[in-house]
């Protein structure tokens, strides 16, 4: 695999492991922050209250180290160990990629979505945020009345895994049309 393709899949996994963090940690940090909390301007942090960009640092400064410990918080915790894990494993897959025998690695960034199920309909909700944070219609309940994390950073780990197997694939086409122009090259046949 070119070293641009394999430094552009290890950095998307490395966006994609940090953005999960920042999503863990805001959806952990914000049952930190009581619901009586304001930001300086006034603006409370309250049930159906208004999000304003200053509630994203006091959220983020309320994110505590052992927020990302194993837990008994259940199924939660377990899922996003298993995206630790699943991301160690992609860039050890991407690091001693073989394209000769691509199958494996198709097959591991396939079974993400098998594995990390609750990213496809959060797609929507990783397109959707942002615009209603801008326009200002985002609330605590949007955060804390759903599985956030699940929704957030499985859907950005699902759309990495795609590209990889975007990418994969057309790096084991490539190398099999050049394998076979060298073949044909060799043989004196055109």
């Amino acid at each position: 695999m070119p070293r641009s393709l394999r430094f552009f899949l290890l950095l998307a996994i490395g966006i994609s492991l940090g953005f999960g963090l920042l999503m863990w940690g805001i959806e952990t940090g914000i049952g930190h922050v009581p619901y009586d909390r304001t930001d300086s301007q006034g603006h409370p942090m309250g049930f159906n209250d208004r999000l304003y960009p200053e509630h994203l640092g006091i959220i983020l400064r309320a994110i505590e180290p052992g927020d990302y410990l194993p837990t008994a918080r259940g199924l939660n915790s377990a899922y996003f160990w298993l995206y630790l894990v699943a991301h160690a494993l992609a860039v050890h897959r991407i690091a001693t990629v073989d394209l000769t025998r691509p199958r494996a690695n198709l097959i591991f960034f396939a079974a993400q979505v098998l594995l990390f199920p609750a990213g496809i309909p959060g797609f929507f909700l990783l397109v959707g945020y942002p615009i209603e944070w801008f326009r200002g219609r985002l609330d605590r309940e949007s955060i804390i009345d759903i599985p956030f994390f699940w929704a957030m950073a499985h859907s950005a780990w699902l759309l990495v895994s795609l590209a990889a197997i975007a990418v994969l694939f057309l790096a084991q086409r490539q190398l099999a049309w050049r394998t076979l122009r060298h073949a044909t090259a060799k043989s004196g046949t055109h």
